[in-house]
């Protein structure tokens, strides 16, 4: 028997759900394992299939099979990422235990190499590059740039929806739910947009406005494109990074976690 029942909570998670957090959860699994999959605790030779797999389905598996608690205060990308965290902190204790004389990465360490590496919970978000805070004056511009967007996607109608949800979005992750569209669309139009602006006067006079307090204001709205355009690009290229592309891992572990699915039914 699980030890917790998820299956009312689980119920209501969407393939798009789980599509939306394993790019949450692939972009964490980049940034706390770079240069540690090749050798060492985390390597495929250890672990007996790749990490990203590794760490992905053992995430996964602890929330569908009830080993872990729904969080109702966290997304279900935010669970995956605490489990993965207490997942990697463990394997690599493991590993030092069996491997004394060996880093976390395979290699030959010294007394004053080692370092003990505590988990975690991140956000991958930054809530304080955009400040909430802002005088008449810098919404005055704001609101100006926002208007000069607007105008450079006049022509087009889910560009210009898209534009607003960018204004009324604090992050990127936030805008599929706000336009009722999938993560991949809105990739889409992000990079459209970005053609649009990189084409632009406003994009070629962004290095020299923000010289000035009054350019930075007038082209903060620019700014947050471009914060969005790198989180885009932080999310697809994480997948990269582990030799694989978004379309097959996410493939992989929707059969994986469907499958688990129907094991769970038949156990209860």
């Amino acid at each position: 028997m699980p030890k917790y029942d998820n299956s009312e909570r689980l119920s209501t998670v969407s393939d798009q759900d789980w599509c939306e957090a394993l790019d949450e959860l692939t972009t964490y699994l980049k940034w706390r394992l770079k240069g540690r999959t090749k050798w060492g605790a985390h390597s495929e030779k250890v672990l007996e299939t790749p990490a990203l797999d590794f760490y992905t389905e053992e995430a996964a598996a602890k929330i569908l099979e009830g080993c872990w608690k729904w969080q109702n205060r966290y997304t279900l990308a935010q669970q995956l990422i605490e489990i993965a965290s207490n997942l990697i902190t463990k394997q690599a204790e493991k590993y030092a235990r069996e491997h004394p004389f060996l880093t976390e990465d395979g290699r030959c360490k010294r007394e004053d190499m080692i370092l003990r590496r505590k988990a975690e919970f991140i956000e991958l978000r930054d809530p304080e590059m955009l400040p909430d805070t802002m005088d008449d004056d810098g919404q005055e511009e704001l609101d100006e740039t926002y208007e000069m967007v607007m105008r450079l996607v006049s022509d087009d109608k889910e560009l210009t929806v898209y534009v607003e949800a960018i204004r009324a979005c604090g992050h990127f992750d936030e805008i599929p739910a706000y336009m009722g569209v999938s993560v991949k669309r809105v990739y889409r139009l992000q990079e459209k947009l970005m053609r649009r602006v990189r084409r632009s006067k406003m994009s070629e006079g962004r290095g020299k406005m923000d010289e000035t307090d009054e350019g930075k204001k007038r082209m903060r709205f620019i700014d947050k494109i471009y914060m969005f355009e790198a989180e885009r690009k932080s999310a697809e290229e994480s997948y990269n990074a582990f030799g694989t592309t978004r379309e097959e891992h996410q493939k992989r572990m929707l059969a994986f976690i469907h499958k688990k699915q129907e094991e769970v039914k038949k156990k209860s």
